[in-house]
């Protein structure tokens, strides 16, 4: 058999030896992490990236790798082998840079652009690339608004909204208005009295006992008044939670609380 491909099509092993694909996207890794060195938002090139090359059958996410800025003779998910690349072009030399658990979370992130790569009953690269298309549709107008997500959160939204929670695939890729809502940063979670003065507490507490992050201490009696006005009015707001919860329940019952 010659060096080429076959009549139907298969590669033979000198066309795939010559495939340069997966050590051109290692190289691309290593230049994204350079250009986030270089104060660059490269992330969202990099999730992209992934999703492409495991969709065109480049990177197979059942491979391990030996740690790069980890402990040598363990093997590492593409995930984390993928961000340690990345790490590495951007300085950060050891582990000892950043936290273990920092990798852990960020690979973690990155680990559904893979998942999202390797549908099977979605193309999840063409899911991707149109939330890249639209994102950039909108750059420049209102996506630079507060309310919309970076570009790196929305594509690792998209992802873990394409896939379902439970690890099953969704067989229904998302449309352009489904994309469109997930540039959109969620609601934050309304603020309540009882979490403010909680809190306030807390950092009185902490500054009578020097305890802070600055260990600054004050034990003045105008402090200690204070932390036993919000410890009183916190006490207060619980117990009218508490009746309030009892009503709700009694109602729901057909009573009502005197």
């Amino acid at each position: 058999m010659t060096n080429e491909t076959v009549a139907n099509g298969a590669e033979t092993s000198a066309t795939l030896a010559n495939d340069k694909r997966l050590a051109d996207f290692n190289k691309l890794v290593r230049e994204l992490g350079k250009a986030s060195a270089e104060g660059r938002d490269a992330l969202p090139s990099l999730a992209q990236a992934i999703v492409q090359n495991v969709a065109n059958g480049v990177i197979d996410i059942e491979e391990k790798h030996p740690s790069i800025l980890g402990d040598k003779k363990k093997n590492v998910s593409w995930a984390v082998h993928a961000y340690e690349m990345y790490m590495q072009a951007e300085g950060k030399k050891s582990v000892h840079d950043r936290p273990s658990d920092s990798i852990t979370a960020q690979a973690s992130k990155l680990n559904n652009m893979f998942k999202l790569g390797a549908m099977t009953t979605v193309d999840g690269a063409e899911v991707a690339q149109r939330a890249s298309e639209l994102y950039a549709e909108l750059n420049g107008g209102p996506i630079h608004n507060k309310d919309y997500r970076s570009a790196y959160d929305f594509y690792l939204t998209v992802a873990k909204a394409q896939l379902n929670s439970d690890g099953n695939q969704n067989t229904t890729p998302l449309t352009d208005d489904q994309l469109k809502s997930l540039m959109l940063k969620p609601e934050p979670a309304p603020k309540e009295l009882i979490g403010i003065i909680k809190g306030l507490m807390d950092s009185v507490e902490k500054l009578m006992q020097g305890k802070g992050k600055d260990k600054i201490q004050d034990t003045d009696e105008l402090i200690e008044a204070a932390f036993n006005n919000l410890r009183d009015r916190h006490s207060a707001l619980v117990q009218e939670a508490k009746i309030a919860t009892l009503r709700a329940a009694a109602a729901a019952e057909g009573y009502s609380l005197i």
